[in-house]
């Protein structure tokens, strides 16, 4: 990833990705397996290369499924914060 600049969105994102699995005790290989791409696919989102947002929806969904995130947080995260999503009423 030498000399690619990732955005603070991005890295957001990656690190929410790579808290989970560590989180569940997977490998990056097990993840990508268990959702049915090539484990590079992966690693492209848990390293910020791809932003999370400009994957599938069934790669995305997949994603969170798999590692117990919820979806409308690493989607929104901090924007649905501001508007008060994620509190409860």
């Amino acid at each position: 990833m030498a000399g690619r600049k990732i955005n603070e969105r991005t890295g957001y994102e990656a690190k929410m990705i790579t808290e989970a699995r560590l989180r569940m005790g997977y490998s990056q290989q097990k993840v990508a397996t268990i959702i049915g791409i090539n484990i590079r696919q992966y690693q492209r989102l848990e390293n910020g290369e791809r932003p999370f947002r400009n994957a599938s929806m069934k790669i995305g969904l997949a994603v969170c499924a798999v590692l117990g995130i919820d979806p409308y947080e690493i989607t929104f995260g901090a924007e649905f914060e501001e508007l008060g999503v994620f509190t409860e009423k």
